[in-house]
């Protein structure tokens, strides 16, 4: 049966009236229960945190940028043209990059075109980047990026393209080319699009 209310009394003043009521043996009682409680929460929590940053520290995070970029040497030297790729470790654990690719689609649809240039260096610490430059002057190396991809995949957009980068453990990052790569390619497709066309 359910427990009576006093008449004129809502649950939650019963309740009150009821927890006044107890004698100060009771309330050590309740105080060493609630402290208990307490504890083994604290307990749970600390272990869950411990556990969430070990696992934290162990998980491969790489910031990847493909960008074109302009470089010296000195005041009097040659200026470089050229398409940079790098990869940033921003996590705890030490990553491998063993190289990088030009895909183009999802799944059992994608198509790669593993690059020959490796990145150096191929162990990045934390914080460390590893990078590597290809002159925008190696039009044959270009020619063939544009040749392996327009001819080998069905989409063949500049806007599908992307660059993976592969470490050693964890999964591939996959980043967008910055629009001054993209507009540096676009000529190198567009003739290879035509040539597929015309039968060449």
């Amino acid at each position: 049966m359910p427990a009576k209310i006093k008449p004129g009394l809502l649950p939650s003043q019963d309740i009150f009236s009821r927890a006044m009521s107890l004698t100060f043996d009771q309330w050590v009682q309740v105080a060493t229960a609630a402290g208990g409680w307490l504890a083994a929460s604290g307990t749970i929590v600390a272990a869950w945190v411990a556990l969430h940053l070990a696992r934290r520290s162990e998980k491969v995070r790489l910031k990847a940028k493909a960008f074109r970029a302009v470089s010296y040497k000195g005041v009097d030297s040659d200026v470089t043209q050229s398409i940079v790729v790098e990869a940033t470790n921003e996590g705890q654990r030490t990553v491998t990059i063993k190289g990088w690719a030009w895909c183009i689609g999802k799944g059992k649809y994608q198509r790669s075109l593993l690059s020959k240039c490796p990145m150096e260096p191929s162990m990045i610490t934390h914080g460390s980047t590893s990078a590597i430059e290809v002159s925008l002057q190696d039009l044959d190396h270009w020619k063939q990026i544009a040749q392996g991809l327009v001819r080998h995949c069905e989409a063949k957009s500049l806007d599908k393209l992307r660059v993976e980068i592969y470490p050693t453990v964890g999964s591939a990052v996959r980043v967008v080319p910055d629009q001054h790569v993209l507009d540096f390619l676009c000529p190198f497709f567009e003739e290879e699009k035509r040539a597929l066309q015309s039968g060449e």
